[in-house]
Order: C-alpha cells, then structure tokens, then sequence
C-alpha cells in the first residue's frame, strides 16, 4: 500500500487533488485514482470472462433502472431500433396474458385532470372515469 500512496504522490495531478489530500482527506478511493496499465486492463478482463451476474444482481439492477428519466433522444432510439420489426410469438403471448390480466381485475382509468392512475374503484370526489387528453 505504501508503494501506491509514494507513486500517488510523485504524479502530477494537475491541480485535481492537493498532495496533502490523496488519501487523508479525499473522498475519492485510492482505488479509483490509480492509472491503468495495459496489463491490468488485460488482468481484470481475463477474470471477468465466462462469468455471467447472478439473479440477484440482475434483478439488483433492474430496480435501479426501473423509474429512470429517458432523454427524448434517448426513447426516439429506442422506437426506432423497434420499427419495422415482428413481435415474437412469445411477446404476443405475453402481451395477451397482461391484457386478460387487466381485464380480471376489472380496473378502469381514472383521473383528476393531472395525473391519471389505474383502479377498480373511484380514488376520490374530484376523479373522473378515462385518461387525460393528450397534447402532442
């Protein structure tokens, strides 16, 4: 460790970090400061191959992702890598079994002029049956 903090000290950071400040006060791991050598980069990549997440890390992963804001740019790309293609056989049955799932449960639009939500019953005095109307 001692070799990292003297070779950490002898670089020039260009102002980013005080010298005083790489390991005693920095918020940022030593870790993360170190350059990256050719064989290091080969080193970990050779580790990581043929190593797939766990289910719990994937699913760790999708939770994070669930709910995050996309860039119009980013959902035209999205729509775009989708035109044109055929849905699955798989897909469709899928799609087919969230549709009957709704209708089983007999929930409806429901909304307040703002916000819109799903429910079997009426939220509330001011909620009306249907969804807003769209301005494109």
């Amino acid at each position: 460790m001692e070799e990292w903090i003297v070779s950490l000290r002898e670089m020039e950071w260009d102002g980013i970090i005080p010298e005083d400040d790489i390991i005693t006060h920095s918020t940022t791991p030593v870790c993360a400061l170190m350059p990256r050598t050719e064989e290091w980069k080969k080193r970990i990549s050779e580790s990581k191959k043929g190593k797939s997440p766990s289910e719990e890390h994937k699913r760790k992963i999708s939770q994070t992702l669930k709910g995050r804001p996309l860039s119009d740019e980013t959902k035209q790309k999205m729509s775009a890598t989708r035109k044109g293609k055929e849905r699955t056989q798989k897909e469709i049955e899928q799609l087919n079994a969230a549709r009957l799932k709704r209708k089983i449960t007999g929930t409806r639009w429901w909304n307040d002029g703002q916000n819109e939500i799903r429910s079997v019953e009426c939220p509330g005095d001011k909620w009306v049956l249907g969804r807003c109307k769209r301005v494109f």
